[in-house]
């Protein structure tokens, strides 16, 4: 976070701290981090927004170009940082009103490779680690999938990329329920009668393939 932090589409580190168990009022060790004051999370702001009309094409482009740019500056690291749980729950807006990327609890800058010389123990240590750092809902096919053995790497980011701009456009999420089988198909649809939003159907479509 720290490493991150100056971009204006990252939430702000300013400090950070540890305690021990015994001073904790848990009873753990706990880690205190001290980041910018912003206005509230994009969720509020949608719930808000969208009770009264849907959200107009140049919101939408703003929120979501203002998120890619959070997460462009994640993925020039050296290595690539991949967030891994990037959702709108995880986007804060400012007091001007900008989109912040935030909670890089789950972020690493670990790829995987997985190939046919991959025991089953290493892929489900792999899996296990992978699925208590992601969000069911936001999970890409090679995630769910370790025997097809594609890369697993910052390119899961930009699937839920994909997934956020649906969300932003269509009010609900492209694979809702999780279901692994969809996920694995890319098994979405675009509303047919949506002629708000068609600037945006193919660049959903193109992060979804």
């Amino acid at each position: 976070m720290k490493k991150l932090s100056g971009h204006p589409n990252v939430v702000q580190f300013n400090s950070a701290a540890s305690i021990g168990k015994e001073e904790s009022d848990t009873g753990q060790g706990e880690y205190l981090i001290l980041t910018e004051l912003c206005k509230g999370q994009l969720v509020e702001f949608l719930k808000r927004a969208e009770a009264n009309s849907p959200l107009p094409c140049n919101t939408v482009l703003k929120i979501f170009y203002q998120t890619c740019r959070g997460v462009q500056h994640m993925h020039k690291q050296k290595p690539p940082i991949i967030h891994r749980d990037l959702k709108v729950e995880n986007l804060l807006v400012s007091h001007q009103g900008t989109i912040k990327l935030c909670d890089f609890g789950s972020a690493t800058s670990i790829a995987h490779y997985p190939d046919y010389t991959w025991s089953a123990q290493k892929r489900a240590m792999v899996e296990e680690e992978i699925t208590r750092n992601t969000t069911p809902m936001y999970r890409t096919p090679e995630i769910i999938d370790l025997y097809s053995n594609y890369p697993i790497n910052e390119k899961q980011d930009i699937w839920a990329l994909g997934c956020i701009l649906y969300l932003l456009c269509f009010k609900q999420h492209p694979f809702e329920d999780g279901a692994k089988l969809g996920i694995v198909n890319g098994k979405y649809s675009i509303p047919v009668n949506d002629l708000r939003y068609t600037v945006f159907h193919d660049l959903i479509r193109k992060y979804h393939v």
